[in-house]
């Protein structure tokens, strides 16, 4: 254990940290409730990846690409964290930093169909 409270991933061990579908614009129905709610929770996550990133472990993005191929994960962030993007405040809180890693999913699941 180090500072943080958490065990490192180093050689072979440890945890990670999964953030499923928090980049997200929150176009779609029922989005501004879902967003309501995904804010107080967003602060929370934001804090438990501070930890996790002190004590040397991965961070995680699963993400649905929105139907956009052609276009990476960093520009999907900066689409939405531009200042009329509705779900911009919980992307800012959880944007993804240089080490971090991502899987833009196919499908609903990052687990199934995903390489």
């Amino acid at each position: 254990m180090n500072s943080s409270g958490l065990k490192p991933t180093h050689n072979g061990g440890g945890f990670a940290l999964l953030l499923l579908d928090m980049i997200t614009n929150f176009e779609f129905e029922d989005g501004d409730r879902l967003l309501q709610n995904t804010l107080p929770m967003a602060k929370r996550l934001a804090k438990l990846r501070k930890r996790v990133k002190r004590a040397g472990a991965p961070v995680i993005y699963v993400n649905d690409n929105f139907g956009k191929w052609r276009e990476d994960f960093k520009t999907i962030v900066n689409a939405f964290t531009k200042s009329n993007a509705k779900g911009r405040e919980v992307v800012e809180l959880l944007r993804p930093e240089k080490d971090d890693y991502y899987i833009l999913k196919p499908h609903r699941s990052g687990f199934y169909s995903t390489r």
